[in-house]
């Protein structure tokens, strides 16, 4: 079912709204580092998954291939080891480009890190991550292609910390690890999807 979010950050909310990939998209820190546009969705337990320890998160993004290193587009937890869930923008090297990546966290806040190949490019990119213990499955897909396959740990870090849309926490404090480009049709489900549920 559907839930509200908050914006917050943005220098001018209604100029965030732009044309986006299904209908109306968010323009996402469109200066960088300079500001923390976020959305926060509010807890409850539809999106807690440390007992079901199954989901799947969707959303398409356009974004620039140069982004902060740990970008946030889709988090629940504080950062630097809070995190129940991720996925973000990193760069393996140093100035290299970013990739994204999709990482959980254990009951004991060991990180579970799935990295792919696939980095942003200014172009719509629908982005898939799949997590699912009874499965015993991990898949990324990048635009209904599997980009990325690995087991997940046996457990999942509870958290009540609301969920983000387009930034992360490094810490506990500021959302300061920021999505560069537009996000649309943000969707989280309760269960694994599969590669033919991913590809419609």
């Amino acid at each position: 079912f559907a839930r509200d979010g908050t914006l917050a950050g943005f220098a001018d909310p209604d100029a965030a709204w732009v044309p986006g990939r299904i209908e109306g998209g968010l323009r996402m820190n469109p200066d960088g580092a300079a500001a923390d546009d976020v959305v926060l969705v509010p807890h409850d337990d539809g999106l807690d998954f440390s007992t079901s320890l199954e989901f799947t998160l969707a959303v398409w993004v356009n974004g620039s291939p140069t982004q902060d290193n740990g970008a946030g587009v889709l988090a629940k937890g504080t950062g630097n080891g809070g995190e129940q869930f991720a996925l973000d923008v990193y760069q393996p090297v140093a100035g290299q480009a970013g990739r994204y990546r999709f990482y959980v966290r254990t009951t004991s806040g060991a990180a579970a890190v799935y990295p792919t190949s696939v980095a942003p490019n200014n172009t719509w990119q629908h982005v898939v991550a799949v997590f699912s213990v009874p499965l015993q499955r991990v898949k990324v897909y990048v635009n209904g292609a599997e980009v990325l396959s690995g087991t997940p740990p046996a457990s999942l870090l509870q958290t009540a910390h609301e969920l983000t849309i387009g930034a992360r926490q490094s810490t506990s404090g500021a959302y300061d690890l920021n999505f560069d480009g537009t996000v649309d049709d943000v969707r989280v489900f309760g269960r694994a999807l599969t590669p033919a549920d991913v590809m419609e």
